[in-house]
């Protein structure tokens, strides 16, 4: 791609305009506290090659992790890059996430899923590999979880801690809570290892000891959890019920579970405190109507949470749909301000297979921001959708070159950034202001529209929740060894 150079004015002039907020929470939307230069622009990371990242703010941080492409010893070798509310200065570190004395040796490999901020913190979860397989040539695989101090690292100083949970195979998406005088607690939602039913692990820090406990429900085996959600009032569980199959509607053995999908709310103090006892609690169940023509998603359809308006009772939910009768699919976008009625539903058309990766929104507003991919889009699409506007808008965001990771609004400013990798895996950090779309772009930009859909109420949906009794556990101590990066901006748009 050819460079552009622009003039941008000096931030030193910038920030005495800016005066820095409290840190929003968990919220990947944030207030705006820094202007961005840009209402466009592509940074290459030098030397630095992967395979899978994810990018994350909140008011005070800004961090990026990236799943590298180098292994060390056969184990996945992992690099974060933190900054503070100005994004510089930035520091950069490594890790295999191993005992420091057994580098030398073949260990277990990472891989990590998602990552949230919650006050000064990183939390992150995915799965751990033993290296040794089976007698079957089946490999071992745990639950795990991370955590670091950003503002530690930022400071000159920082401790990675993980812990690899082993009453479970994998831990997918992770939320933050935290009630005031409280404890905090680490919300995961994973498969246990010997059922392999869905289950939530809470992870609670006392100030003295850490915690652990499993939920999971016990009459049914087909509920799979899909994603889990802190709001200000409340921690928000997305599920749906495991397909016998994927056939499409009008086959004989069509299975109605693909037109459902159920939510589920507890108290910011976890599952437990709320379902505990007797054990018994109510999911919203949501049946997609036939008549609204996009109502089948695959077995397992990746599902994501968002937030909107960043008030306590408003939320959403998003997946990809197929229709029923034509070779095409898109994104349905159901809009919450409680959970036993959506209040509305946008339906985008994209391609066949969509399939939701990432979501977000500016900071106490409705504009969203989606990222997802499908059998024409195989690298990611991003679409902007203007909510309540006449004309129903969506903008696309594409380009073939890259492949997009994950987004988050940027630390400052109207601006969202996008972590993705080239066609030679280098890693690459995109920045655009989603209110600025019209002016010139580094993207590739076209406008389409979006269908509204009416709203619909829940049915009551009676899960019995069971609980392991709490243990305590120990974090471990992973290596790090501090990293030297150098930037490019390949494209850039300023006005």
């Amino acid at each position: 791609m050819k460079k552009m150079f622009v003039k941008v004015l000096n931030a030193g002039l910038l920030l005495l305009s800016c005066i820095p907020i409290a840190a929003q929470d968990e919220n990947d939307s944030l207030d705006r506290v820094i202007q961005s230069y840009c209402q466009s622009e592509w940074t290459k990371y030098n030397n630095l090659t992967g395979v899978h990242s994810i990018v994350r703010s909140n008011a005070s941080n800004h961090v990026v992790y990236v799943q590298e492409k180098e292994k060390v010893h056969g184990m996945n070798r992992h690099t974060f890059i933190v900054r503070g509310y100005t994004m510089s200065p930035w520091v950069a570190f490594s890790t295999v996430f191993n005992d420091p004395c057994d580098l030398d040796c073949i260990g277990p490999s990472v891989e990590i899923y998602d990552m949230r901020l919650f006050e000064g913190s990183c939390y992150f979860c995915g799965k751990i590999t033993q290296p040794c397989p089976d007698f079957m040539g089946n490999r071992f695989t745990d639950g795990f979880v991370g955590r670091f101090s950003m503002n530690a690292f930022l400071d000159g100083s920082g401790t990675v801690y993980y812990y690899k949970v082993d009453e479970v195979t994998q831990l997918t998406r992770l939320a933050i809570t935290k009630v005031a005088g409280s404890v905090l607690t680490i919300n995961a939602i994973g498969n246990m290892e010997k059922t392999r039913n869905s289950c939530i692990v809470e992870l609670t820090d006392s100030g003295a000891v850490w915690g652990i406990r499993l939920d999971t429900i016990n009459n049914t085996e087909k509920v799979v959890f899909s994603d889990i959600m802190a709001m200000q009032d409340s921690l928000t569980l997305l599920a749906q019920y495991a397909c016998e199959n994927d056939e499409l509607p009008g086959s004989n053995s069509y299975d109605n579970s693909h037109q459902v999908f159920l939510l589920d709310r507890f108290d910011l103090r976890g599952c437990f405190y709320t379902c505990g006892s007797p054990g018994f609690h109510h999911m919203a169940f949501y049946v997609m109507a036939t008549s609204e023509n996009c109502f089948f998603h695959h077995d397992r359809a990746p599902m994501r949470l968002f937030h909107i308006n960043d008030e306590s009772d408003k939320f959403g939910v998003a997946f990809g749909v197929e229709e029923s009768e034509e070779n095409i699919g898109g994104v349905r976008l159901f809009l919450f301000s409680h959970a036993w009625e959506y209040d509305s539903c946008i339906y985008y058309r994209t391609d066949v297979h969509a399939e939701v990766k990432d979501i977000g929104n500016l900071f106490n507003t409705n504009k969203l921001f989606v990222l997802s991919r499908d059998n024409a889009h195989t690298n990611g699409l991003i679409a902007i959708p203007s909510l309540g506007g006449a004309a129903h808008n969506v903008t696309w965001l594409t380009n073939v070159d890259y492949t997009y990771n994950s987004l988050t609004q940027r630390i400052g400013g109207n601006d969202m950034d996008i972590s993705c990798h080239d066609n030679f895996s280098n890693f690459h950090l995109f920045d655009q202001d989603i209110q600025l779309l019209p002016q010139e772009s580094c993207f590739t930009k076209s406008v389409h529209q979006y269908e509204v859909l009416p709203k619909r109420h829940a049915v009551l949906d009676k899960m019995e929740w069971g609980f392991s009794k709490k243990t305590t556990f120990r974090w471990e101590v992973a290596e790090i060894s501090m990293t030297q990066l150098s930037l490019d901006v390949i494209c850039s748009f300023c006005e």
